[in-house]
C-alpha cells in the first residue's frame, strides 16, 4: 500500500504494522484534572474530558479512554498559548496526528516541541509498549545516533518517523491488510528460473520447519535448506543447501530453528550445528559445531550477540563480531533436561525446559552473575505439569513480563 504522507526517509510498510498498542499515542505526563485547574483553563481556552475509544480490531481488548483537549472559546489575548510550560503540558496529551498539526501552527509552538524533545519522548513510549513496536521503529532510525549536538536536525528526524509512524498507524486501522501466498515448494521455485532438486524430494513433500523476517527479507527453513525471499518483490532470490560434505549418511541435519540479522542467517539442526549464512552474497560462511551438546532448539539474535539452546540442556551466548568469526562467551547449564526455546530483550533473558521449568537471567549484571532464579513448575507455576517448550518476553512500557506457554506468567 503507498501513502504519499509517509517521509520518504521514514520508510514505513504496512508489513511493519503489527498489533499497534494505541496507549503509544499519549505521552500523559499530567492529569485532566491538572489542566482544568490551571491557568490555561482558566482562561477558557481548554477543557479536557475524556473519549472513550471503541474504534479497535478485534481481540485487542477493552476500549481505553484517551485524554482529548476539547476547545473552547479563546479569549483576545491567549497569553496562555504562548506560555512554553502550559504549551509543553498540553501537547502531551495530543494524539500523534494532532501534535504533528501543533508543530506546523507557529514558531512559538515548534519551538515548544523541538526545545523538549517531544518527538523523541513521544516515540520511546511507542517503543516502550511492545517488542515489536521497538523492532519496528528501530528500523526506521529510532535508534539512531547523532555526533554533533544539532538539536533542529535531531527534532526533524525523530518528526519524520513519527510522521510515518502516524500514518502507518492509521493505514492500519483503515485499510483491510493484504494477503500474499508464497510457494515454497521444488516445482514452484522452479518455475522462477531456479533447478532445486533436493535428495529428499523422492520421500518427502517437505514441510516448513521456521521462518524468520526483518524489514527486507523473509527466510524460510524447509527441512535442511533454506530460501531468501525479498519481501518487497515477493520472489525467492536464493536457495541456501547444506554444503555435500557436511551431508552424512544416518545423520539428521534437519533445521529446527534460524535467525536473521543484518547481513547474517544462522540455522541450527538436528545433529547440532549452527550454520551461518550471508544474506547478499547467498553463500555459506562458517559453521558453530555444538555436536556434543545435541540438537540445537532455538536461536536468538539480540545487537551483536546470538543464543542458542540446545537438547542436553545448555544454553550458549555468542559473539558475534562478522559472519565468519563468532566467539563463544559463556555456557549456561541451569536446566536438567532439553532446553526447547529462549528470548532475550535488554534486560532479560530466558528459557524454558523439558525438566518443566523457566530459567531467568538479568543481562543487567556481568554475564558471571546472570542467572537469577528458577521459576519451578511445583512452586510458582502450578500450571506447568509438564514441558515448558515456548517462552516469550512481553514489554509493557516500562515493566517487563516473562509469559510461557501454555498457561502462565512469571516476574
Amino acid at each position: 500500500m503507498e501513502n504519499s504522507d509517509i517521509p520518504a526517509d521514514a520508510g514505513f510498510t504496512d508489513m511493519d504494522a503489527g498489533k499497534p498498542d494505541y496507549q503509544q499515542d499519549g505521552l500523559l505526563n499530567m492529569q485532566p484534572s491538572d489542566v482544568n485547574n490551571s491557568d490555561f483553563h482558566q482562561q477558557g481556552l481548554l477543557n479536557l474530558e475524556p473519549v472513550v475509544d471503541n474504534d479497535l480490531p478485534p481481540g485487542w481488548g477493552a476500549p481505553i479512554v484517551i485524554p482529548s483537549p476539547v476547545p473552547m472559546e479563546c479569549p483576545d489575548d491567549p497569553k496562555a498559548l504562548r506560555t512554553p510550560s502550559v504549551l509543553q503540558n498540553i501537547f502531551s496529551y495530543l494524539e500523534l496526528a494532532d501534535l504533528l498539526n501543533a508543530d506546523e501552527v507557529c514558531k512559538i509552538w515548534k519551538n515548544v516541541i523541538t526545545e523538549n524533545e517531544m518527538w523523541k519522548k513521544r516515540l520511546t513510549v511507542c517503543a516502550q509498549c511492545s517488542k515489536h513496536n521497538r523492532e519496528v521503529l528501530n528500523q526506521h532510525g529510532f535508534d539512531k545516533e547523532f555526533l554533533e549536538d544539532n538539536p533542529v536536525a535531531e527534532s526533524e528526524h525523530y518528526r519524520n518517523v513519527c510522521q510515518g509512524w502516524s500514518t502507518l498507524i492509521s493505514n492500519w486501522r483503515d485499510e483491510d491488510p493484504l494477503e500474499t501466498l508464497l510457494y515454497c515448494e521444488p516445482a514452484d521455485l522452479n518455475n522462477q528460473n531456479f533447478s532445486w532438486k533436493p535428495v529428499w524430494t523422492d520421500s518427502y513433500p517437505g514441510w516448513i520447519c521456521a521462518f524468520k523476517f526483518n524489514d527486507s527479507h523473509l527466510v524460510v527453513g524447509i527441512i535442511d535448506t533454506l530460501q531468501v525471499w525479498d519481501l518487497k518483490s515477493q520472489r525467492c532470490t536464493a536457495i541456501l543447501e547444506t554444503p555435500e560434505d557436511e551431508i552424512f549418511e544416518g545423520v539428521d541435519i534437519a533445521l529446527n530453528c534460524l535467525d536473521i540479522h543484518d547481513n547474517i542467517i544462522v540455522s541450527g539442526s538436528n545433529e547440532g550445528i549452527i550454520r551461518v549464512w550471508e544474506v547478499e552474497d547467498s553463500c555459506y560462511a562458517n559453521k558453530l559445531d555444538c555436536i556434543e551438546n545435541g540438537a540445537v532448539n532455538s536461536l536468538k539474535f539480540h545487537k551483536q550477540l546470538l543464543f542458542s539452546a540446545h537438547d542436553d540442556g545448555p544454553v550458549m551466548v555468542w559473539k558475534v563480531h562478522s559472519s565468519t568469526f563468532i566467539k563463544r562467551l559463556k555456557v549456561f547449564e541451569n536446566h536438567t533436561n532439553i532446553t526447547w526455546a529462549l528470548d532475550v530483550n535488554e534486560q532479560f533473558l530466558v528459557s524454558c525446559s523439558e525438566d518443566a521449568s523457566v530459567a531467568v537471567y538479568d543481562r543487567k549484571l556481568p554475564m558471571e552473575d546472570w542467572f537469577a532464579y528458577k521459576i519451578a513448575t511445583t512452586d510458582d507455576t502450578p500450571g506447568h505439569t509438564d514441558s515448558v517448550t515456548c517462552v516469550a518476553l512481553q514489554e509493557i512500557c516500562s515493566s517487563q513480563e516473562v509469559a510461557t506457554e501454555p498457561s502462565s506468567c512469571g516476574r
